[in-house]
């Protein structure tokens, strides 16, 4: 292993593995939260908590099969692949969950996933990491079950439990990731800010798998930031097609009938061409009486948006923004945005998370409307006892809102 490999093992796993850890022991502190008290079996779970529990277990299967073998690289990987999983798609999409006022079963629930998945992965991972798999165990485990082994190491090491595992609910959750990255790339290449809401998200598979299901939709709403998602659109509706051949790899095979490949392709019909090889399959066609057989390999593909929309595709799947935003849209996504840089100046002025605070803003009369009319929802998400106008704070910084300036000014309550 070279330093610099070792530098990114330490950052991207180690850092990881702990942040994520860090983040369940500030909560469960502030909350109490006492695992010997529940049951994961009688917590009613999410999907994302049954998802994980899947994941988790399918791991010990792998990490086991492959150790018997005595393959610690291939484990290692899995187990990094997990940790990167947990701590950037459950813990971020559950984080809220942790915030919630009071101990609600969905609370419940969580704490007892997450508890769960960081101490069998402490025993899961304690030949490969003994000493940060030791502190996660005597902190999460001893101080509350006195007569647990005094060493992690001391432990049996963990079974895989067939009954969380749910490999139809794997597929979903990987189909609706493979979206969110997709949908996410869309945005970045088209300046659509994550936090600006969308109308609608058309989602298409010429791979023709499953459609995802209302519990997964909901997920990818979120992610995304749209009202609605329409499933199965046809993508000719929203781009259209020119195609080429890719001469690198078709000249070898048709060199003297690229001229007839060309003109074919000018005049075929393109948009069925491009669902056809996007979907796995190849295009057929003859040329001067000779079979032609391109793949997806073998032609360039140029994409044109239509108006109004931002598409993205890859591997099958493609997604597409409507990009045309309403007046009701556009507030949205100031409050989003006023929500986010109130958050950076709690973190600046040194505020706990559990701080509430009180809120006073200064600006023109459009957008003090459109803060105060979702003071409701703002005050929820940054923990604010009262949200007015007005020009007094412990703290203040003028706000950049998507070319609307507002000053924020924040007290301690």
């Amino acid at each position: 292993m070279t330093v610099g490999s070792a530098k990114d093992t330490i950052k991207n796993y180690f850092g990881t593995l702990w942040n994520t850890y860090a983040f369940f022991v500030l909560y469960a502190d502030i909350d109490n939260f006492d695992p010997s008290k529940y049951s994961l079996d009688k917590c009613q779970l999410s999907v994302m908590d049954k998802w994980v529990l899947s994941e988790f277990n399918k791991l010990v299967e792998t990490v086991t099969e492959e150790l018997d073998k005595f393959n610690c690289t291939d484990s290692s990987r899995q187990m990094q692949k997990f940790v990167d999983n947990l701590s950037n798609w459950y813990i971020r999409r559950c984080r809220k969950r942790f915030w919630v006022g009071g101990f609600t079963e969905d609370k419940k629930a969580a704490y007892m996933t997450l508890w769960t998945i960081l101490t069998e992965y402490a025993k899961l991972s304690a030949p490969f990491t003994p000493f940060i798999s030791e502190t996660i165990y005597l902190e999460l485990v001893k101080p509350f079950f006195k007569n647990a082994p005094e060493s992690i190491h001391l432990v049996n090491y963990p079974k895989v439990n067939r009954k969380y595992i749910d490999e139809e609910l794997s597929a979903s959750m990987n189909l609706t990731y493979a979206y969110t990255e997709l949908g996410r790339s869309a945005r970045n290449t088209f300046n659509l800010k994550i936090r600006q809401p969308l109308a609608t998200l058309y989602l298409t598979d010429a791979r023709n798998e499953t459609a995802l299901t209302d519990e997964f939709i909901k997920i990818l709403k979120e992610e995304l930031n749209v009202k609605q998602i329409i499933q199965n659109s046809n993508l000719s509706q929203f781009v259209s097609y020119s195609l080429k051949p890719q001469l690198k790899t078709v000249g070898p095979k048709y060199g003297k009938l690229l001229g007839g490949i060309k003109q074919h392709l000018d005049n075929c019909d393109a948009d069925a061409v491009v669902e056809k090889v996007k979907s796995g399959a190849s295009y057929k066609f003859e040329v001067n009486g000779q079979e032609i057989e391109l793949t997806e390999q073998d032609l360039l593909i140029h994409v044109e948006q239509k108006e109004g929309y931002a598409s993205a595709s890859e591997d099958g799947l493609s997604v597409i923004f409507d990009k045309n935003l309403t007046e009701e849209l556009i507030n949205e996504g100031l409050v989003r945005e006023f929500v986010s840089k109130v958050q950076a100046l709690r973190k600046a002025s040194g505020l706990e998370v559990i701080d509430r605070i009180k809120i006073e803003i200064s600006g023109d009369d459009k957008i003090e409307k459109v803060i105060i009319d979702a003071k409701d929802v703002i005050a929820t998400d940054v923990l604010a006892v009262e949200i007015k106008k007005g020009n007094n704070g412990m703290n203040s910084e003028e706000f950049d809102l998507n070319g609307e300036k507002v000053i924020c000014y924040i007290t301690k309550a």
